[in-house]
């Protein structure tokens, strides 16, 4: 279960119970996209794990699936490699349970910027983030990866 706070700065903070053991209004689709993307601009590394389900599938469409909250969190931690994060939302759309996302992910590794457009799809079930899918050039993100990375040995 989900419960939302928000805050003074108007963000949202998820936990996973409510006390009456239902999801507040809020927990709409749409606004917990909408509070996670904010989560990712924050680089707020725990409201983006605490919005999501602890059966959540992620898949970058051109890799493979990772399943569950502990293994998705532990992806994330790893590629939590940037200094900066911008997710720049172009258009959003939402179908029932599902919020659809085109957007533009920017982050700035080793001083070096790392742009992405992405199309994003967001299952939401009980306030969390049950699926996530995104789909984006992975040639053009490895090669912008590998000249970041290139920066910080040289």
């Amino acid at each position: 279960m989900l419960s939302l706070k928000v805050t003074e700065a108007n963000t949202m903070q998820f936990s996973r119970q409510t006390p009456n053991g239902y999801c507040a209004p809020m927990c709409e689709p749409l606004k917990v996209v909408q509070a996670f993307i904010a989560a990712w601009n924050r680089m707020d590394f725990d409201a983006v794990v605490g919005a999501l389900a602890p059966d959540i599938c992620y898949h970058n469409m051109p890799l493979e699936p990772i399943d569950g909250l502990d293994n998705v969190a532990s992806y994330l931690r790893g590629a939590w490699t940037f200094s900066a994060c911008d997710w720049s939302l172009l258009s959003i759309a939402v179908d029932g349970d599902k919020v659809l996302t085109e957007r533009v992910d920017a982050f700035t590794i080793n001083e070096q910027p790392v742009v992405l457009p992405v199309m994003g799809i967001f299952e939401v079930r009980h306030g969390l983030i049950a699926s996530w899918r995104d789909y984006f050039d992975l040639a053009d993100y490895r090669k912008q990866l590998l000249a970041a990375t290139a920066a910080n040995a040289g």
